[in-house]
């Protein structure tokens, strides 16, 4: 196969290039050049939780990795072919378990047998989907496509030691297309409220301000269920939220963070606003699956035509990396009634 080059420091620079083209390299089977890696950035080249990434995809599915270390620039990589994976993995520290399902999961689903393994690591990180968006959120839009995954956490990881538990189960789908520009009606909402290692009552308040919040907005015609999760096993304390809506098809929602100084109340409303923001604009997907889509279209081998909340930087990032691979699919992405329209074709 020829060869890509991408440079690392077009549109936001960040790490998010580097995971697609670290993807892509894999389904592609493309020798892969990224050159000028955050460029831009205070701290240029890679950082730990990209080289980590690199390690990972490496030794998971074999291959090269020129360039490999910490605040290098410019990286070469190339794998051997998508295979089923099975086993641990360590990240070995608080990088996000979230950000590196985007990368495995699309290619996994494309082979010929399940995978089941286990990734340590931050379940619960800044800068990435907590784990149980990926687990509410993500696998519905898997679901979509034909496939089917199962995400299991085992113990919560936050920073800085990390440490989180998550088992992972992927069957290969059986790809077929996804068209939807507008969201369905909301039938039922799921929030995931988790406490680790801090006083009981950061629970509660979590849980009541969100209730109380969606009870506001939603009176008793949607049915709301609150997972909670109180946990002392964690490396280190943290806490999340996260606010499921869910339609006939898809679900998409908000989530929230607490850190130090941030009111157990603040970290609710965050998630509640988040998730109102996308049912207010009504497009079918919200602000993070606009980008994760993106592998599971081309995968797919179908068309797609979806409605997505935001144009992010993530999915500037994505369709850059996207169409320098696959020429002959047409990518892109225009405004519409309020959100966008990305379709996809052959």
């Amino acid at each position: 196969m020829y060869g890509v080059t991408i440079d690392g420091s077009y549109g936001e620079g960040g790490g998010q290039i580097l995971r697609y083209a670290a993807l892509y390299s894999l389904i592609s089977g493309k020798d892969t050049y990224v050159i000028n890696i955050r460029a831009n950035r205070p701290n240029p080249g890679l950082r730990p939780q990209h080289y980590t990434l690199l390690r990972l995809m490496r030794d998971i599915f074999g291959g090269q990795v020129i360039g490999l270390r910490v605040g290098s620039t410019n990286v070469r990589m190339r794998f051997r072919s998508p295979k089923p994976v099975n086993g641990r993995f360590d990240i070995g520290t608080a990088g996000s378990i979230s950000l590196l399902l985007q990368s495995l999961i699309p290619p996994l689903l494309n082979v010929d047998s399940p995978s089941d393994f286990e990734i340590i690591g931050g379940t619960d990180v800044k800068w990435s989907p907590p784990i149980s968006y990926m687990e509410f959120v993500y696998s519905k839009l898997v679901e979509v496509f034909g496939g089917n995954i199962e995400i299991k956490v085992l113990r919560r990881g936050f920073y800085p030691r990390g440490g989180g538990r998550v088992k992972v189960y992927v069957e290969p789908a059986n790809w077929r297309g996804f068209k939807r520009l507008y969201r369905g009606n909301l039938t039922n909402i799921i929030v995931k409220n988790v406490v680790c290692k801090l006083p009981r009552h950061i629970l509660d308040r979590q849980r009541e301000t969100v209730l109380e919040h969606l009870r506001n907005r939603l009176g008793d015609d949607v049915s709301i269920k609150v997972l909670d999760e109180y946990c002392i096993d964690s490396l280190d304390p943290g806490t999340s939220i996260v606010v499921v809506g869910y339609d006939d098809l898809l679900a998409g929602g908000g989530d929230s963070l607490g850190e130090r100084g941030k009111p157990a109340e603040m970290v609710a409303e965050d998630a509640v606003y988040k998730m109102f923001k996308w049912l207010n604009i009504g497009s079918a997907i919200d602000r993070h699956l606009a980008d994760m889509i993106i592998p599971l279209a081309i995968l797919s081998g179908e068309d797609i035509d979806v409605g997505i909340e935001e144009y992010t930087k993530h999915v500037d990032s994505a369709l850059y990396v996207s169409k320098l691979f696959f020429e002959d699919i047409k990518i892109k992405v225009d405004g519409l009634d309020g959100f966008y329209r990305l379709t996809l074709s052959r």
